[in-house]
C-alpha cells in the first residue's frame, strides 16, 4: 500500500522545483491508492472525525460528487449521536 507523507528531497533553490516534484509524487501515490480501492471492491467508506476534522471531508464530498465505480464516502461527526445512529441502520 502507498505511503503518504514528506518525501526525501531537499529543496532546491526558490524556483519550486522541489515542491512540484513532491506534488507530482503525492499525486501518482494518492491516485495509486484510489485504483488500489477501487479494484478491491469496496463499495462504502466510513470517515470518523470531530469537528473539523470532519468538516473538511464533508465540505468536499458535497463539493465534488461521487466518481461512478468507487466507494460512496460517509462523514461520521463522532460527536453527534443522531449520526452514529444513522450509520448503524444502514446497510
Amino acid at each position: 500500500m502507498p505511503r503518504f507523507g514528506p518525501t526525501k528531497t531537499r529543496p532546491s533553490g526558490s524556483d519550486g522545483s522541489a515542491s512540484r516534484k513532491n506534488n507530482s509524487l503525492n499525486v501518482a501515490r494518492l491516485k495509486a491508492f484510489a485504483d488500489e480501492v477501487k479494484s478491491a471492491g469496496f463499495s462504502d467508506i466510513l470517515l470518523l472525525g470531530m469537528g473539523g476534522s470532519s468538516l473538511c471531508p464533508e465540505v468536499l464530498a458535497l463539493t465534488f460528487p461521487q466518481t461512478s465505480g468507487f466507494p460512496r464516502l460517509h462523514i461520521l461527526d463522532s460527536t453527534d449521536p443522531a449520526q452514529i445512529r444513522s450509520v448503524e441502520k444502514k446497510d
